[in-house]
């Protein structure tokens, strides 16, 4: 036991401090999502299948993260091809281009994601309702994490320390999406945790990367 512990002080000693933190939230989160799969998606589905109809507006704001998305992969390629043939960018600029870098990661993870875990979407699922956990078909292109909030997740990482006015436009972007996802049947309310997670890791990495590879910043 000794050795464990003296083992675990050292690690804990070698890797940075937030580290740690993010690693204990995404233990965290992992059980809630497992917790939720079990437990809460296919009631809250049921339910909101008998009390919501999929109106024009939720259609649009679904609509809302996939123009941001193409907005951002555009503006990457531009800030990009700006950076490698005019000046180096810097400040604002930069951070901008490495938010859209890490919608492209994102979106590329969420690929491959998707097909690994095979989750039957709500409206499918609703033919047959089987149980929480025999809704995964390996290669299925299924509707876990949620493309949407990745999208939104990497936005959040780099609109939080901007103020609270942009955290509460943040919070309100995804709530409204995800009701809206969910209203439509497009996902369940864990593919939209998982998805805001994901999205989250990778913004803020990238953030990081931005920052510390600024001389804006770092001066």
């Amino acid at each position: 036991m000794k050795r464990i512990a003296g083992l675990s002080l050292r690690l804990r000693g070698a890797i940075p401090a937030a580290l740690w933190t993010w690693g204990l939230l995404w233990v965290l989160a992992t059980a809630a999502i497992l917790f939720g799969i079990t437990r809460l998606d296919h009631p809250l589905a049921l339910l909101l299948r008998e009390r919501t109809t999929p109106s024009r507006e939720a259609m649009l704001l679904v609509r809302l993260p996939e123009a941001i998305a193409a907005v951002a992969i555009l503006g990457t390629v531009a800030l990009g091809a700006w950076h490698l043939g005019r000046a180096r960018l810097r400040g604002a600029w930069r951070m901008a281009f490495f938010a859209g870098l890490g919608l492209c990661i994102a979106l590329a993870v969420k690929s491959e994601l998707k097909p690994l875990f095979g989750r039957v979407a709500p409206e499918a699922w609703f033919r047959h309702q089987s149980a929480p956990f025999r809704n995964f078909h390996l290669l299925h292109p299924g509707s876990f994490p949620s493309g949407h909030m990745v999208v939104l997740g990497v936005l959040a990482a780099f609109a939080w320390p901007l103020g609270l006015a942009a955290r509460l436009v943040t919070v309100l972007g995804c709530l409204a999406t995800g009701a809206a996802l969910m209203i439509v049947e497009a996902h369940y309310l864990t593919d939209l945790a998982a998805g805001l997670l994901l999205g989250a890791s990778i913004g803020v990495a990238c953030r990081a990367a931005a920052r510390r590879t600024d001389p804006v910043a770092s001066s």
